[in-house]
C-alpha cells in the first residue's frame, strides 16, 4: 500500500517536471517509475534499453504500467 508521503513525493517530482525542469531518479521500484518519461535500463555498467513514455497522467497508469512491464521483462528484469 502506498503511504501519504510517498505519493506526495511523487506528486511533487511529477508537478517539477511539468514545469520543465528535469529530475534523474534511480530505482528499481515500479510504482516509481511509471512516474517518469523515460527509463534507461543498465547492465553492467552500461546502457542497454531506454524507454520513453509521455508526461505521466493519472488517467493512463494501467497502460503505462503493462507497457512498461513489457520493456522490462525484454531486458530481462
Amino acid at each position: 500500500m502506498m503511504s501519504w508521503r510517498y505519493f506526495e513525493e511523487e506528486t511533487i517530482f511529477t508537478d517539477v517536471h511539468k514545469n520543465g525542469q528535469s529530475i534523474v531518479m534511480v530505482t528499481h521500484d515500479l510504482k516509481t517509475a511509471l512516474r517518469g518519461t523515460r527509463v534507461l535500463y543498465l547492465r553492467d555498467g552500461g546502457v542497454v534499453g531506454d524507454y520513453r513514455m509521455p508526461i505521466f497522467g493519472e488517467d493512463d497508469v494501467k497502460e503505462r504500467r503493462v507497457k512498461l512491464s513489457q520493456f522490462l521483462e525484454e531486458m530481462g528484469w
